[in-house]
């Protein structure tokens, strides 16, 4: 399943961005499909990196709430040592900049983190490097977050790296915004459009949805560096232009990495869909916090 109309970044199968595993009993036919699905995972990733401009224009911040929420989680005060995994244009960044931590942020687009450097301001060091790369500073850290990203990590040692990382009782802070699925005469033809031009993009149901937040909780415990998660949620909504809404589509990855015929005749339809029912369309967004203390 392709969940990218709803702004998670995932495999059609909802399988981890892992490496191919040579196992026995796998036959050739199997590998060769999943070292196909880990090319095109690792196509998807990379294509953020060719929009970085356009995607900081268009992408959502995270609502104050929910970075308060972190805060009082966590105990966090000014000065917190923070390891931000995937910092892309610096949204998340500047959040936590804004509140005075310290923080060693790490994020392998060039272009990407060129943004990010030019529009944070405070105590921040970037690092051009994958989390699964970084030499690992073990209990060095208070806090480690990931916005909109720890899905594209390693998810056989991503989540126990991220624990290493983090000092007794420290706090790990895993966040997305999710768009809602909303129905309605447009949504309705936008699903008819993306079935014609485009069956490989699936709009992912709330039952779906749950269970994606339900893998995390379970990946956060299976590490056994973590007290029991929990689970926080912030829903908002904005209106968006026909125009700031296409753009928004080709910053995600799904959409980056389709063919430019097939990108451009869609995205076409969509523009004029949305222009029909008024040139505008309504964004629903539920900002969703994982959150979950290291084990002293």
């Amino acid at each position: 399943m392709n969940p990218e109309r709803t702004g998670i970044e995932n495999r059609q199968e909802e399988e981890p961005a892992s490496v191919l595993h040579e196992e026995a009993g796998v036959s050739d036919a199997q590998k060769q499909r999943t070292q196909s699905m880990n090319e095109a995972w690792s196509a998807r990733a990379r294509s953020f990196d060719r929009c970085a401009a356009q995607y900081d224009d268009v992408r959502p911040s995270y609502p104050s709430e929910a970075i308060d929420e972190i805060l009082r989680f966590g105990a966090l005060n000014a000065g917190a040592r923070a390891l931000e995994i995937g910092a892309g244009t610096g949204k998340a960044t500047r959040r936590f900049l804004d509140r005075g931590l310290d923080i060693t942020a790490l994020e392998p687009g060039a272009q990407l983190i060129e943004v990010a450097r030019a529009a944070c301001e405070g105590s921040v060091a970037f690092h051009n490097a994958t989390f699964e790369d970084w030499p690992i500073e073990r209990a060095e850290f208070d806090l480690v977050f990931a916005g909109q990203s720890f899905h594209w990590v390693d998810q056989e040692t991503g989540y126990t790296k991220a624990g290493e990382a983090l000092r007794a009782g420290g706090t790990l802070a895993l966040f997305w915004n999710r768009d809602a699925v909303v129905e309605g005469a447009l949504n309705s033809r936008l699903d008819e459009l993306y079935e014609r031009r485009a069956p490989g993009i699936d709009k992912l149901t709330p039952e779906v949805l749950e269970l994606v937040e339900q893998s995390v909780a379970e990946c956060i415990t299976a590490t056994r560096l973590f007290e029991t998660s929990v689970l926080l949620r912030f829903p908002r909504s904005s209106r968006v232009s026909t125009r700031h809404y296409v753009a928004l589509l080709e910053t995600r990855s799904a959409h980056a990495t389709l063919p430019d015929a097939v990108r451009k005749h869609l995205l076409a339809d969509v523009a004029e869909l949305v222009d029909a029912a008024g040139g505008e369309i309504e964004m629903h967004y539920e900002t969703v916090v994982h959150l979950a203390k290291r084990r002293s």
